[in-house]
């Protein structure tokens, strides 16, 4: 089963093809001296946490956010990413099909074609449900000589992305959904039956006890976590990478504590590499860069 969530996350990452504190470890704690509960704790306050709180929500759960950022660093890796969302031009069996295995050949065969097929399903569906929240999109642009085209936050690349989490984000407020800043997950918990039931959680002021019937983890990959890097990519530790500096894998981490596998780790970040200087100016990465080659700006750099 696929979520609203995992339905744009996917079409925000295929989109770029190509497509960056320290993370967590498993610890022995004392007893928290506060405890709290909720229905739904969602961990994580980017597209994919944010699109589950508000449909959680929507759902009538009682549902609490965390992140371990500051509210003004609200967002993760969502906030500083293109903004195109992957779909085909519309919901008939033919777009469809062409999307699909477009798709497989921008991928080169090493995607997964049950995911595209999820995608091609329902993302149209979850965009409309989105604009039903107040969230604005460009038309639908056709990647020429693709039949897949994307549709990117309004008002454009990059100035859409803040825009469109803040809606959303807004509107899951609106609709009663509590959050916490700074408040990073460390443990997650699991009842007598192997169910996970909450997480423990640093802040502050202390050891903070969240108890939920259920946690989602919408923490993002791993592309400021080194080690993580060079285990899924020989080499990755010395990669420049754009993106939040928050996102190091907690996660997965917290995930494989509780016996969670994992497998084909390399390549899920679809990383973007800065081609440019990564100095006080011109740090960023071309919309349009080829693989295997050097940039060079105007100072010679």
């Amino acid at each position: 089963m696929f979520s609203r969530r995992d339905t744009l996350k996917i079409s925000l990452a295929l989109s770029a093809m190509g497509l960056s504190a320290a993370p967590a470890f498993a610890w022995k704690t004392g007893e928290p001296e506060e405890k709290i509960s909720c229905d739904i704790l969602v961990v994580g306050s980017g597209i994919a946490g944010t699109v589950a709180a508000l449909q959680a929500v929507e759902d009538g759960a009682k549902v609490l956010m965390i992140d371990k950022a500051s509210e003004n660093q609200r967002g993760g890796n969502s906030r500083v990413c293109l903004g195109s969302f992957l779909m085909p031009e519309n919901n008939s069996p033919e777009a469809r099909k062409a999307f699909i295995e477009d798709v497989k050949k921008k991928s080169l065969g090493g995607g997964r074609t049950d995911l595209y097929e999820v995608l091609a399903d329902n993302i149209l569906d979850s965009v409309k449900w989105a604009e039903s929240n107040g969230a604005a999109f460009e038309p639908w642009l056709q990647q020429a000589p693709w039949n897949v085209g994307v549709r990117i936050a309004s008002p454009g690349q990059y100035r859409g992305m803040p825009k469109l989490l803040k809606t959303l984000f807004d509107k899951y407020i609106e609709k009663g959904g509590k959050v916490l800043f700074k408040t990073k997950a460390k443990q997650l918990l699991v009842n007598k039956h192997g169910a996970v039931d909450g997480a423990i959680c640093q802040t502050d002021k202390g050891l903070l006890q969240i108890n939920a019937k259920a946690v989602i983890l919408g923490t993002g990959g791993y592309s400021a976590n080194r080690e993580m890097l060079e285990a899924a990519h020989p080499g990755g530790a010395n990669i420049l990478i754009r993106g939040n500096k928050f996102i190091t894998g907690d996660g997965i981490r917290l995930a494989q504590e509780v016996g969670a596998g994992t497998m084909g780790m390399a390549g899920v970040e679809s990383l973007h590499l800065p081609v440019v200087f990564n100095g006080p100016q011109g740090r960023g990465s071309p919309t349009r860069a080829l693989p295997y080659c050097l940039g060079i700006n105007a100072e010679g750099k």
